[in-house]
């Protein structure tokens, strides 16, 4: 077997790969392009496969082997592009079939994003730098690291911070509720078999924005819960209106109304880091909660249900394994943020206080909403209802090594202070 050991100079230069933006990606095409190898050609050192020698000082060095042949290849980043050095002697063109068939092994195993590790303070520099942070993985294709679970997602090695339109969720409205419609006293009803009740509905995977509608049931005894729910359009119908207040018949027909625009609006107000549309349409729905909220805060019977098909609506009946009681607040959630120094990273992560008491464990995963303790809260603005989500789909926390924290803070951390509270702390 042909084999080089020597991690010396080689002989031959070393070769550039550009890459086409700031997002380091490299494609098989465009490797193609760059080595002027075509697609379709046999190639002469397939399959590749590396395995890991070292890392030092930012360069990569890996063994590359085609049955019986090995050579050293070594990868660097340049502010030209990847640097690729092979210690073979062929020098008759410039980028060798090893540098070709190696790269094409990290493309097709690792992934078009894998060069994006090899940047100055990169993953691959930092996992060697705070090993307790990162795993390891080797295979056939080298090195590969990945951060650990319990830091969730990290700042500048996140493609998911990276396109953030965070100025676009910062400009969106920020003022506080508006005063709820006039409430119509509600009247006692007596007690009887019968009841109405309210379903907040929230879609399936959030395929479009959650709704009330009023709904009949069948009481319990105890005229304490809902036992059998009667159609989801039941409340709506002849039969049941000697159960509906004064008040319940204006909230019913600003739950339809809301309902007809919430099945217009995406279930998320934040999707990748952008902003899904028009503020306009947004605002209006958020107005439409605003004026349900205090009205569902006076209902005896309010339950959160999850709906699988807007099919459902039409022809079927809620299943009471899906619906949970919940209680509606008109407490307004106040957003702030913490900052954690960590060691050798820090965390950030948004704080919800509910009359001026932190709030240990919440939910934000629909638009407007908080959820803490079988409660629901509305968020007081389109801007506090976009970074929350935005947050939420982050898990909940932006890790970032100290070594990122120059960039956080230009990009994340002094945009957010302009509108939010930041507090900072240290652990222990």
């Amino acid at each position: 077997m042909k084999t080089s050991t020597k991690l010396e100079e080689p002989t031959r230069q070393p070769s550039i790969i550009r890459f086409r933006d700031d997002q380091y990606q490299l494609t098989m095409d465009e490797l193609r392009e760059q080595t002027g190898h075509k697609a379709g050609l046999p190639l002469t050192w397939c399959p590749a496969s590396l395995q890991f020698i070292s890392y030092q000082d930012g360069m990569l060095h890996l063994r590359n082997t085609c049955k019986q042949e090995s050579y050293l290849l070594s990868l660097t980043m340049k502010p030209e592009g990847l640097q690729v050095t092979c210690d073979c002697s062929d020098n008759s063109k410039l980028y060798c079939d090893h540098i070709y068939g190696a790269l094409q092994t990290l493309i097709g195993t690792l992934g078009e994003s894998y060069f994006k590790k090899l940047l100055p303070e990169g993953a691959i520099q930092l996992a060697f730098k705070h090993r307790f942070c990162f795993d390891k993985m080797e295979s056939s294709a080298g090195l590969d690291v990945s951060v650990r679970e319990e830091l969730q997602t990290v700042f500048w090695l996140d493609n998911l911070i990276v396109v953030t339109d965070l100025s676009a969720m910062l400009n969106l409205p920020a003022d506080g509720p508006k005063s709820a419609n006039p409430f119509i006293a509600q009247e006692d009803k007596k007690p009887g078999e019968d009841g109405i009740c309210y379903l907040w509905i929230v879609p399936y995977r959030n395929r479009f924005q959650p709704f009330v509608l009023p709904c009949a049931g069948k009481m319990n005894k105890a005229q304490t819960e809902v036992k059998q729910f009667y159609g989801f359009l039941s409340a709506l119908q002849q039969p049941y209106d000697s159960l509906l207040t004064e008040a319940q018949q204006e909230l019913n027909k600003t739950c339809f109304a809301h309902w007809q625009l919430a099945e217009t609006l995406p279930g998320r107000l934040i999707k990748e880091g952008l902003v899904q549309c028009q503020t306009h349409p947004w605002f209006e729905i958020l107005n439409y909660w605003r004026s349900l909220i205090e009205q569902l805060s006076q209902q005896a019977f309010v339950y959160a249900y999850f709906l699988h098909r807007v099919d459902q609506l039409k022809k079927d009946k809620p299943h009471k394994q899906r619906a949970t009681g919940i209680f509606v607040s008109t407490d307004v959630p106040v957003v702030t943020f913490s900052l954690t120094d960590m060691g050798v990273y820090y965390q950030f992560r948004p704080e919800i206080w509910i009359n001026r008491e932190l709030v240990q464990e919440y939910e934000a995963d629909t638009s407007f909403f908080v959820t803490h303790k079988n409660t629901l809260y509305l968020l007081g603005s389109l801007r506090d209802a976009a970074i929350l989500q935005w947050m939420d789909q982050l898990e909940g926390v932006i890790t970032v090594f100290k070594e990122h924290f120059a960039a956080f803070e230009q990009t994340i951390l002094a945009p957010i202070r302009q509108h939010y509270t930041v507090t900072t702390n240290k652990t222990n």
